[in-house]
């Protein structure tokens, strides 16, 4: 499966954007709990950046969920090493 960069971000934006889902992020000096991780989340990512680092985030976080949850992201991880730069 070959997902391709549409709409090109920053690796601070996608860092910005993992940060929700890998510790919560912070209201008003207050650390707000996870979000939960989807693989519609994990498309978007792949299809705005090849940052190494984005990615392997990415695949960390999906890495934290419950081996449950994991099974709905075998497409993104495919996707993640299949005709990527």
């Amino acid at each position: 499966m070959f997902v391709d960069i549409e709409s090109p971000k920053t690796p601070l934006k996608i860092a910005n954007i993992l940060t929700a889902y890998d510790k919560g992020v912070v209201i008003k000096g207050v650390r707000q709990p996870k979000e939960k991780l989807t693989p519609d989340v994990c498309f978007d990512i792949l299809k705005s950046t090849n940052y190494p680092r984005c990615i392997r985030d990415m695949l960390a976080c999906i890495a934290k969920l419950p081996d449950e949850e994991q099974a709905q992201f075998i497409d993104v991880v495919l996707a993640t090493f299949s005709n990527r730069e």
